[in-house]
């Protein structure tokens, strides 16, 4: 995903960083950063290279043995879960992810050692909807914890509150049949999320996705060896298959409300 791009690009930075700027230009700057607790000089630097580019939620903190970095997205959240279902396409994701964030955390670690404070590094990412779960976990040099090699349970929803679309769809009264979770096949269509009721699939994607940008320009969507009609767009949702002229309407009017 291109989080992972920018943040191999961070660390990247934040070597460059510590090679070119003296200790003495931003040791006394401890009170500028919302994120950031007891501060250290790694601390600071790094809280001034985050804030402003990583695009997820994130603190950092130190005390007189530890740098804390905990770092929490709904992507990553996503991904742990759809890995943690057993679906092979996730888990090679989650892996390739913890690969990633390994070689993140060591370089990390490395510009630690460089400014010479004696302290153990923990690099952890949490479930975006309860920061009480740990995802993923490096601290001194290894790979300390991952969710889905534990086989532990992940607690994942697109929203606190239930998805969005299918909220008004339901207060609107249009909704018939048995619900379907369609979040284990998103992966099929690069869809966040989907359900369905009846013969009609509702998905909700990333409007900036070309699996996106395609599907509303073709008017269809492919998968499982099948051209899927698109019957509308809403916002950054699809309706696809069958739905009643009824449930149509209501669903295009969501992108009004």
């Amino acid at each position: 995903m291109q989080m992972n791009g920018k943040r191999v690009l961070l660390a990247v930075l934040f070597l460059l960083s510590i090679a070119m700027f003296p200790l003495s230009a931003i040791a006394d700057d401890t009170t500028q950063h919302d994120n950031v607790e007891n501060e250290s000089f790694f601390v600071v630097l790094l809280d001034g290279i985050l804030k402003d580019t990583l695009q997820t939620g994130y603190d950092i903190s130190s005390d007189d043995k530890t740098v804390t970095l905990n770092i929490w997205d709904r992507d990553t959240t996503m991904k742990a879960w759809y890995a943690s279902q057993g679906v092979p396409y996730w888990k090679e994701q989650w892996d390739n992810f913890v690969s990633e964030q390994k070689e993140i955390y060591d370089s990390y670690s490395s510009s630690l050692e460089m400014t010479g404070e004696s302290l153990d590094f923990c690099m952890s990412f949490l479930n975006d909807q309860d920061h009480a779960v740990i995802l993923l976990t490096f601290y001194n040099g290894e790979l300390a914890y991952d969710c889905v090699e534990n086989g532990d349970k992940i607690f994942f929803c697109l929203s606190p509150d239930g998805d969005p679309m299918e909220n008004y769809l339901k207060d609107k009264g249009v909704l018939s049949g048995e619900r379907v979770d369609m979040n284990l096949t998103c992966y099929k269509n690069d869809a966040l999320s989907g359900f369905k009721y009846g013969n009609t699939e509702i998905y909700e994607y990333n409007v900036n996705s070309q699996f996106f940008k395609d599907a509303v320009e073709k008017g269809t969507i492919y998968y499982d060896d099948v051209d899927h009609p698109v019957l509308a767009v809403s916002d950054n949702y699809i309706m696809i298959n069958e739905a009643s002229d009824e449930l149509i309407a209501a669903f295009k009017d969501f992108e009004n409300q």
